[in-house]
């Protein structure tokens, strides 16, 4: 009797304490496809489980699927409109920190309850009222900083709002008041200018300290990095480029690169922030770039370039321009509309120029001199003569452009595109788990599904108009963004077309403006090729359009020897833009649409009453 009570008695306990309201996470296209003959009552496509949001975002978006007929759909209390299709899409405000957002689904027959959670970047000064302290992530700086001694440095941190903070680093500074943010509760700034500093070169940690209006002392800490402020005279460097062919980035953040400036032999570095060097090629040519692509080495010595001869070669199909220098030296490279420049970097002087070579592109060559470092080789296009794409290497020192010519197409008024080699590439790869590769939508269409469906009626389309058509890669095939580009060689083509459906950002509010497709390039000599297929998306598809611009990414960046373009169709997260997609009418029109954004770009005189068959009806 006394065992069965204490038996009873345990199993309370243990029941009392499971959770009495367990919310199941919400299911999505994984789930489904592990067991597709089920219905699930709702599914949510994005955000993932535990998704990381970007710091600073005030809301994201929700989007999925109800799959059990009509019914009301609120998430965390707010009424979600569903599409016929049993669609949604949503955005929500949050706050930084853990969050969940709990979906409800109600049908003729029950409630379904389930829950998404994600983490959301960033600092929530509530959080700090309680206990004044600093947010340690926030320390600046997390990393070494060497700079010299007439730099100027912001220091940021965040903590307790409402509070009087300083800092100190060792010898040079000490006690400086931070500016307290009127924008942000809790970020205190400061912007150091260390010419008014002794740089004595040492390594000091910053010290941040936090008091009360009475100046009690009530937080304290230490960052992970140091800096250290070296004399003028001491703080260059000389590094060996590890990674050559590398790009600069403008800032010392995450912030992109600098177009068409690249390093080789070795560089001045004159700082370092966040892990990066700071390069400096020239007065007016200072950039950024991580330490693990460079090597300082206290036995180099700076590069004093000669450009002995420069000369420009006509052939067949391109005009083959030589830089032959004393030492391999970063460049930079403009395309005008009136020439193509080369700036060598680290460079004294220019000595012979061939000038007089004059051929289907050029008019001849020019020089300029930019700084006493630095010097440009101007190669002048003919009046009319358009670059249909260039190529660059290194042969030992010398530097060596191909610039390509407009090709010669055998174009018929039957076949308007004979001749021409194109390469289609569908974007992403065959990936069902998370995280994708590529967008997925609400009802779980994955991105590199409907890229391809369009990369094969865009080929039936050009095939029709008398153009060959080569495939980046098959449906079911991984391919790495490298290597998307190696059919052009292969193949010698003309043009190239990557072909994706877009998404934004999580923080970005999907209804605060049309959306629609969009055209980007990375070359100038690519932007021709980019209006042109603008022209024809707005004539054929009848979608709002965001325009053209200019991007950096992979695919675009390594096919300089062509005109190259990346579409983004559609958004295939907004409900009805991605049902389009499930239409094999909207893929044609789209495989369509972009046939003929080719022909504006390479036969736009074709008699307009041939075109006919490729001309498409607008989608109103």
């Amino acid at each position: 009797m006394k065992k069965t009570a204490i038996f009873t008695f345990l199993l309370f306990l243990a029941t009392a304490a499971l959770p009495q309201d367990i919310i199941p996470t919400a299911p999505n296209l994984m789930t489904r496809d592990k067991n597709p003959k089920k219905i699930l009552p709702v599914t949510v496509e994005y955000p993932h489980q535990n998704t990381r949001i970007a710091e600073g975002a005030k809301g994201i978006f929700l989007f999925g699927k109800v799959h059990a007929g009509g019914g009301l759909l609120t998430i965390n209390g707010v009424d979600v409109p569903i599409y016929r299709t049993g669609t949604w899409l949503t955005y929500l405000p949050v706050n930084p920190g853990d969050m969940d957002f709990i979906i409800e689904f109600t049908d003729s027959e029950k409630t379904h309850k389930y829950k998404r959670s994600v983490f959301v970047r960033g600092f929530n000064y509530k959080d700090y009222l309680k206990k004044p302290r600093f947010d340690t992530s926030s320390l600046f700086p997390a990393s070494d900083v060497e700079l010299s001694e007439n730099d100027i440095l912001d220091f940021t941190v965040a903590g307790t709002p409402n509070m009087v903070v300083k800092m100190s680093a060792g010898d040079y500074f000490q006690d400086e008041l931070l500016i307290a943010s009127q924008r942000e509760p809790g970020i205190y700034k400061k912007t150091v200018n260390f010419a008014n500093v002794k740089p004595s070169g040492k390594s000091t940690k910053v010290t941040y300290y936090m008091y009360d209006d009475n100046g009690k002392l009530k937080a304290k800490a230490s960052t992970l990095g140091k800096i250290k402020i070296l004399p003028q005279d001491q703080a260059s460097k000389t590094a060996k480029v590890i990674k050559e062919d590398s790009r600069l980035r403008p800032t010392p953040q995450p912030s992109g690169h600098i177009l068409d400036t690249k390093l080789y032999g070795s560089v001045e570095v004159t700082g370092r922030i966040n892990n990066l060097y700071r390069v400096k090629l020239d007065e007016n040519a200072v950039g950024w770039i991580e330490r693990r692509f460079l090597s300082p080495d206290s036995s180099l010595k700076k590069p004093r370039n000669i450009a002995w001869e420069i000369s420009a070669a006509p052939e067949e199909d391109k005009t083959v321009l030589t830089i032959k220098n004393t030492e391999k030296v970063s460049f930079k490279v403009d395309e005008n509309h009136d020439s193509f420049d080369v700036t060598l970097y680290y460079t004294q002087a220019l000595n012979t120029i061939m000038s007089d070579s004059e051929d289907e592109l050029l008019a001849g060559l020019d020089y300029e001199i930019v700084s006493d470092g630095a010097k440009k080789i101007k190669a002048r296009y003919k009046n009319g003569a358009r670059l249909w794409g260039y190529t660059y290497k290194y042969q030992d020192n010398n530097l060596i452009f191909e610039l390509y010519h407009q090709p010669k197409f055998n174009f018929t008024e039957e076949k308007p595109l004979n001749g021409l080699k194109i390469v289609l590439d569908p974007g992403h790869s065959p990936k069902r788990t998370i995280p994708y590769d590529g967008a997925v939508g609400p009802s779980g269409l994955l991105e590199y599904e409907a890229n391809y469906d369009i990369a094969l009626a865009t080929k039936k389309h050009l095939e029709a108009l008398g153009a060959e058509v080569f495939l980046s890669k098959t449906e079911k095939e991984t391919m790495p963004l490298y290597r998307r580009t190696e059919k052009l060689e292969e193949n010698n083509a003309h043009l190239f077309v990557s072909i994706h459906n877009n998404a934004l950002p999580d923080y970005i509010d999907p209804f605060a403006r049309e959306r629609g497709s969009s055209v980007f390039y990375y070359y100038p000599h690519s932007l021709p090729f980019a209006q042109a297929m603008q022209s024809s998306f707005i004539k054929n598809v009848g979608l709002p359009t965001e325009g053209i611009l200019q991007a950096d990414f992979s695919v675009t960046r390594s096919s300089p020897q062509v005109p190259s373009i990346l579409i983004e169709n559609v958004y295939m997260m907004i409900p009805y833009q991605e049902e389009l997609l499930k239409q094999e009418r909207f893929i044609d029109i789209l495989g369509s649409a972009i046939a003929e954004g080719v022909i504006n770009f390479v036969n736009p005189t074709w008699n307009i009453k041939k075109r006919s068959s490729v001309t498409a009806t607008p989608m109103n």
